[in-house]
C-alpha cells in the first residue's frame, strides 16, 4: 500500500506508474483449482474484478489526493490457452479470454477517476512477445511478468537440472522495458504539449507515399455510320 503522502512534494513528480501483478488479482490456486464448470469461472472472474477494484483504489491514492499524472499498465495476455487450443476461444474457462476481460474491467475502473490518468496497453509490445518476454511458457500462467533468469538456482535441484532461462530463450526483456519507457515519455510530452509546432499539410504524393500519376486516356474509334469511315481522334 502507498503511504498517505509521496516521499517528495507532489509537484516534483512528472508522473506515477502503476503495474498490478496479475497473480495478486488471480491467485494461481484459485485458477487451477477450479473445475470445468463455467459458473465457477464466472464467480472467479467477479472475485478477481473486485480485487482489481480494491487494489486500484489504494494505488490511485496519490492521483486522487494530489492530481499526479498517473499511468496504469494493463495485463499481458497469455500466448495461448494453457488447457488446450481446441477449447472455446471466447469463454472465461480460456485464460486468454479471462485476462482480456480483466483488461476491459481495468479500463472501466479507470474511467471513474476524474484526475489525469492514462492506461498503457501492453499490446504495443507485440513484436517482442512470444518466447522473448512473456513468462507464461516457463513460469505459472498467472505470473504475468517478463522472462528473466531470476531464481534459476532453485531449478538446479531437479532430477534434470535446468540452466538459466536465457540459455533456452533469446530474451528481449531489456528491450521491452526500454520500449515501454519510450511510450511513457512520448505520452507525457503529448499531454504536456512539449515542443509544439504548427504544421501545414499539403499534397504528400511522392513524399509520404507513392503518388498516383494521371494516366493517358486511350481514344476509342467511334462506330462508323453507313457510307462513312471514322478515324480515331488525335
Amino acid at each position: 500500500m502507498l503511504p498517505e503522502a509521496p516521499p517528495c512534494a507532489p509537484e516534483e513528480y512528472d508522473f506515477h506508474l502503476i503495474q498490478i501483478p496479475l497473480r495478486q488479482i488471480v491467485p494461481p490456486w484459485t485458477l487451477f483449482g477450479a473445475s470445468s464448470d463455467l459458473g465457477r469461472f464466472e464467480r472467479l472472474f467477479e472475485a478477481a474484478r473486485d480485487r482489481l477494484s480494491d487494489q486500484l483504489a489504494g494505488l490511485m491514492r496519490w492521483n486522487k489526493a494530489h492530481g499526479i499524472l498517473t499511468f496504469v499498465c494493463n495485463f499481458l495476455v497469455p500466448q495461448q490457452n494453457p488447457m488446450g487450443r481446441l477449447l472455446p476461444r471466447y469463454d472465461l474457462r480460456n485464460f486468454v479470454y479471462f485476462v482480456e476481460r480483466l483488461n476491459e474491467a481495468l479500463d472501466q475502473e479507470l474511467r471513474q477517476y476524474k484526475t489525469p490518468i492514462c492506461s498503457i496497453s501492453t499490446r504495443s509490445s507485440a513484436p517482442l512477445a512470444g518466447g522473448h518476454i512473456q513468462d507464461d511458457a516457463v513460469w505459472m500462467i498467472s505470473h504475468g511478468a517478463a522472462l528473466s533468469d531470476f531464481d534459476w538456482e532453485g531449478d538446479r535441484g531437479r532430477l534434470e537440472p535446468l540452466d538459466k532461462v536465457s540459455r533456452y530463450y533469446p530474451l528481449s526483456t531489456q528491450n521491452f522495458v526500454q520500449h515501454g519507457w519510450a511510450e511513457l515519455v512520448a505520452m507525457v510530452r503529448t499531454i504536456r504539449q512539449a515542443d509544439m509546432v504548427k504544421l501545414v499539410l499539403v499534397d504528400l504524393d511522392d513524399t509520404m507515399w507513392r503518388g498516383s500519376r494521371p494516366r493517358k486516356r486511350k481514344r476509342r474509334a467511334r462506330p462508323a455510320r453507313a457510307g462513312h469511315s471514322v478515324l480515331p481522334r488525335r
